[in-house]
């Protein structure tokens, strides 16, 4: 066909696009080449990328009642670095149905920052059992994403030219996948020094492999300080090199529903239920003890309580978190008293079992405000009596015989004995003419509705008294003891249960009913003698025990199951101690024994009762009664007559 014209087109595109011819005469630009140090660059100090985390924050209602706020744990976050808050009120309900017991609220917290997942979760320490919290990290973008896969990298390789160095990172590559494809194929050994002579070079074991050179964007083999020659870089045979040696184990704690937990703790309970069965069938059938049976029953003991041991350590936890939230209460109470205070901790790490922990922690906040509040005095105070303005709270754990010791000691001005029996005589808790002990007035802070506060704050006089601390300590399973130095401080034990789950208790024989009591209630056991017991007042029947005379408790008649004792002639004492100087003598038929037993809660399944604590299975199938000692002696106590009268009969 004809030729097209295009002169005219391409004049235009020409001037459009600049493309003129070169003009010879026309005086070129100068160009001067710039150097630049790279020496004042410092790359190695450079600030890493801020790392972005997305936080997911719940809190229950027990966040709010024990004084916490979410916006003090904002601003800790805010401080890592920058923190955005979204709150998500899609829960709330409308203002004519809204629950003000129940949370509904959340937020979602993105943050930026050079910290790591623990320095997040540091402020969420202190609730974290009072909320749900999950932190995750957001993923970065991959710098070789764009590389694509090896078979990009040799395309890329090929087109870029043959060079030596290429040669060589090709050999490297196609080992590499050799390697992959056979699983016993090890990755390929390089040398790390460069021999004179290439072919007498030799493979220099490592304990572990060194990586394969990796190619930069501009072709180029990433350069080592000393790069090893192409004849040092071998592909070995599979089985010649003897297997690498294993790393260390890095423990690593995972997440568990306390369900599950909670259901491996009631299976470990059946067990011992069926061991205590297998043993009393083993003894029944006229087995000794170094019989067959006999010595697979020992074996099989030993392994159930090494067992028992794991599965309760697996509840355990330090009660360190517990504490830790200790401190902060004594702040917040020191800033509304203008008071100064100081708490020390000990025994921080003792581990105690989960159940445990969750209940102490609102005794001990009330203990803790009251050290602070009642004990520690004022700083114009503390220095006219030559005391360091600040004051010293003491919060120490400890084990102890099976439990575990909870003491709160403080330096402040004691209990005021004077004072407390007289608002106690005021309020009718005692008689007027009453004559008590030190201990026993004491022991009146504990007495319902007894406060010495006499304005309502936000720290005391709200009319949540000791006696409120003590009823959560024993639902525990614990007691609560006090002694006090006028002007020097106070000193309280607790003696809580290691765990709620399984209790070594002493198995006693009442009539036709077995019962439980715990060992470590349990002071000494003797014979009855009839010369011992003496009648006090309007019939309380009391013991002689070397210098003291302590209240004798009638099982039997106690519990309403048998007749009251006409006189002791026979039968056996168990003298037991709640609480400091508590003690009362438990007089039973016989001893059966001392064994572990399983703890099945009363009032989850029945109701509660009197002077039962909870109740047990033997191992014959039948159901034991586990007697609540603090509330028996507690009980015998306050009917007996006071101690100084028993001291002076003695």
């Amino acid at each position: 066909g004809d030729e097209i014209d295009c002169a005219a087109i391409s004049t235009e595109l020409e001037n459009e696009f600049n493309l003129s011819p070169h003009d010879p005469d026309e005086e070129e630009a100068e160009f001067e080449a710039v150097a630049i140090s790279l020496d004042s660059f410092d790359f190695d100090d450079a600030p890493p990328p801020a790392k972005k985390y997305t936080i997911e924050f719940a809190p229950k209602a027990e966040l709010y009642l024990n004084g916490h706020d979410p916006q003090r744990i904002f601003r800790e976050l805010a401080e890592a670095g920058t923190c955005t808050v979204t709150p998500d009120i899609e829960g709330v309900d409308a203002l004519d149905t809204f629950d003000p017991k129940q949370t509904n609220i959340s937020w979602t917290i993105s943050v930026e920052t050079d910290a790591n997942e623990q320095d997040l979760s540091a402020p969420f320490e202190w609730v974290d059992d009072q909320c749900s919290f999950s932190i995750t990290r957001e993923e970065e973008p991959d710098a070789f994403a764009d590389l694509g896969d090896m078979a990009d990298i040799d395309a890329f390789l090929s087109d870029s030219g043959s060079s030596e160095a290429d040669d060589e990172l090709k050999a490297i590559l196609a080992q590499e996948e050799e390697a992959e494809e056979s699983v016993d194929a090890p990755l390929p050994e390089v040398s790390m020094e460069t021999p004179l002579d290439a072919e007498a070079a030799t493979v220099v074991e490592l304990d572990a492999p060194a990586p394969a050179e990796i190619a930069e964007p501009d072709g180029q083999e990433k350069k080592d300080s000393n790069p090893p020659a192409p004849a040092e870089v071998k592909a070995e045979k599979p089985a010649a090199k003897s297997p690498p040696k294993e790393r260390a184990k890095v423990s690593k704690p995972i997440r568990v529903e306390s369900e599950k937990v909670d259901r491996l703790i009631n299976l470990m309970g059946e067990m011992v239920i069926s061991q205590s069965m297998l043993t009393l069938q083993i003894n029944e059938s006229g087995f000794g003890p170094a019989s067959p049976p006999g010595l697979a029953l020992v074996e099989l003991q030993n392994l159930t309580r090494e067992i028992q041991s794991s599965v309760m350590a697996i509840r355990a936890q330090p009660i360190k978190p517990v504490f830790m939230r200790m401190s902060r209460v004594v702040r917040e109470v020191c800033t509304a008293t203008g008071k100064k205070a100081n708490l020390v901790l000990e025994g921080e790490h003792t581990e105690v079992d989960t159940t445990v922990i969750e209940g102490l922690s609102d005794p001990l906040t009330h203990m803790i405000r009251n050290s602070v509040d009642h004990g520690v005095e004022s700083v114009e105070k503390r220095t006219e009596l030559g005391k360091p303005e600040q004051g010293e709270i003491i919060l120490s754990a400890s084990h102890s015989s099976g439990s575990i010791v909870i003491e709160i000691r403080d330096d402040g001005a004691g209990i005021n004995r004077e004072k407390v029996l007289e608002l106690a005589m005021n309020k009718g808790i005692v008689q007027p003419d009453a004559k008590l002990s030190d201990d026993e007035i004491d022991n009146l802070i504990f007495a319902p509705g007894f406060s010495t506060s006499e304005t309502v704050t936000d720290v005391s006089g709200r009319g949540v008294g000791m006696d409120v601390v003590r009823q959560s300590i024993q639902s525990l399973g614990g007691r609560v003891s006090i002694s006090s130095t006028p002007g020097k401080g106070s000193h309280f034990t607790l003696h809580l249960p290691l765990t709620l789950a399984i209790l070594e208790g002493m198995l006693v024989q009442v009539g036709d009913q077995m019962l439980v009591l715990p060992v470590t209630s349990v002071v000494e056991t003797l014979v009855l003698r009839p010369d011992d017991v003496f009648t006090i007042g309007d019939g309380h029947k009391v013991l002689k025990l070397r210098s003291q005379l302590v209240p004798v408790v009638d099982v039997g008649a106690e519990l309403g199951f048998a007749d009251k004792s006409a006189d002791f002639a026979q039968g056996t004492v168990v003298v037991v101690e709640s609480g400091k100087n508590a003690m009362s003598a438990f007089v039973v038929d016989a001893i059966v024994g001392q064994q572990q037993v399983v703890i099945k809660s009363m009032e989850s399944n029945y109701k509660r009762i009197p002077s039962i604590a909870a109740a047990t299975i033997l191992g014959s199938g039948m159901i034991a009664l586990i007697l609540d000692v603090d509330e028996i002696v507690a009980r015998k106590v306050a009917e007996t007559p006071n101690q100084p009268v028993l001291d002076e009969i003695a």
